[in-house]
């Protein structure tokens, strides 16, 4: 009824405000990856008990640090050092000394598919390398810084390759640009593939060349006559 089409990226422009840019967060100390929460084998530490906490970003519910908010203490509230670090650029450690924290959702930063999703936006998948390859601390300031400075109500971004600031075109067409023409690529390839694929002959074996040779060599059997019954009944 809203005109969405999420199968060929039809989502809502994504925009972004003066509060989103204020809200981001940052980290005044380091954060090492992959080190909270995993073995010495380098696995993650995983406890479906009382031990474990859930993460609002990846959903996975395992032993290491958690945020916990101190606007509205639920359980969204709760992000693991990894993904607090590589998704919004702020330290764990930070977070839980500062009872004045507030996470991600309350702040309207959350970038999680889930929080995405319910405003029309898509996914955004593993964007931290790329946030990295063009600047940005991480995924959140990727996405809101990527595309204006402007302070109007509301601002459409997308990052470029720069960085650069210029105030850009909402970013529903560019989705469904892209999307529609990876999706008519695909298509196209498989049919390339499926036309250039030569039809499979089953090949003839040798048990099928001898048993056509004993058929060909086997001498016809003539054909009944069709009146050799009434004959015979005459005769007799």
């Amino acid at each position: 009824g809203d005109g969405l089409d999420s199968r060929f990226g039809a989502f809502r422009a994504e925009t972004y405000t003066a509060e989103h840019r204020a809200a981001l967060g940052t980290a005044t100390t380091p954060w090492t990856l992959f080190v909270d929460g995993y073995d010495e084998s380098g696995n993650r530490i995983y406890d479906k008990g009382p031990k474990g906490k859930t993460c609002h970003q990846c959903r996975q519910k395992t032993v290491c640090k958690h945020t916990s908010c101190g606007s509205c203490g639920a359980l969204r509230g709760q992000f693991c050092g990894d993904c607090l670090f590589m998704r919004y650029g702020e330290n764990v450690d930070e977070a839980n000394n500062d009872d004045a924290w507030r996470c991600p959702p309350c702040r309207d930063l959350c970038n999680c598919s889930f929080c995405r999703q319910r405003k029309g936006w898509p996914p955004t998948g593993s964007m931290y390398r790329r946030a990295l390859r063009e600047g940005f601390t991480s995924v959140a300031h990727y996405l809101v810084l990527g595309g204006g400075e402007d302070d109007r109500e509301e601002t459409p971004t997308t990052p470029s390759a720069e960085g650069a600031t210029e105030p850009i075109q909402p970013r529903v067409g560019y989705e469904v640009v892209q999307t529609e023409a990876v999706v008519q690529d695909v298509r196209a390839s498989h049919m390339r593939s499926f036309k250039k694929a030569p039809r499979s002959t089953p090949p003839v074996t040798g048990k099928v060349r001898s048993v056509n040779a004993l058929h060909d060599a086997a001498p016809a059997t003539p054909p009944a006559e069709p009146n050799a019954r009434k004959r015979l009944r005459k005769e007799a």
